[in-house]
């Protein structure tokens, strides 16, 4: 017989999944979710797989990341 999870994937496309943090990452996903007013932690995350995606595709091809401040001065992303 499945698992209410592994029955629940099938039907839903979702898996249900767990993490154990660190406090301290808590606190810093909790002041992102906030300040960017998600209603969740997982929101947060989805968002930042989105984002990380993104630039390691990106980078994979050789591309290059950089942040720009307002006064103009850029910064280099550097992944590791």
């Amino acid at each position: 017989m499945p698992s209410p999870d592994t029955d629940s994937a099938a039907t839903t496309g979702h898996v249900r999944f767990q993490v154990i943090f660190a406090a301290e990452t808590v606190k810093r996903l909790d002041h992102i979710k906030d300040k960017l007013e998600y209603t969740s932690r997982a929101d947060v995350l989805r968002a930042a797989l989105k984002v990380l995606e993104v630039v390691v595709d990106e980078a994979g091809e050789g591309k290059e990341l950089w942040i720009k401040d307002k006064d103009g001065t850029a910064y280099r992303l550097v992944l590791g």
